[in-house]
């Protein structure tokens, strides 16, 4: 047996509850129609919204990935490159000590 879900706002119930925990039916049919009202309010709100928003396709989804994708590969290929210089700048600077340790041990023996 499927289950039905509200889908709106039962006014006439309301009041009925309302009055048998006690509450007048002038209050009652107040708060009901209060309710409504801010539920009509919500419910345009929410469709005014809609329409004004831009909603992404599965096709908009996959452009980003594959952006996405792109600007890491870049990045990765960015970081090996950055590396292999730095290998290559401290291997330069450890010869030029190396050269340079070499002269001064050269010059200092009389």
């Amino acid at each position: 047996m499927s289950t039905l879900t509200m889908n709106h706002f039962d006014s006439l119930e309301f009041v009925k509850k309302s009055k048998e925990l006690g509450a007048n039916e002038q209050l009652a049919e107040y708060q009901a129609r209060s309710i409504e009202n801010a539920i009509n309010i919500a419910v345009n709100t929410t469709r005014i919204d809609m329409k004004n928003k831009e909603l992404a396709t599965k096709m908009d989804i996959k452009e980003v990935e594959l952006s996405i994708k792109e600007v890491e590969l870049r990045l990765s290929a960015e970081i090996h490159k950055s590396k292999i210089e730095t290998i290559v700048w401290v291997g330069g600077i450890l010869v030029t000590l190396l050269v340079a340790s070499g002269i001064i041990q050269h010059f200092l023996k009389f």
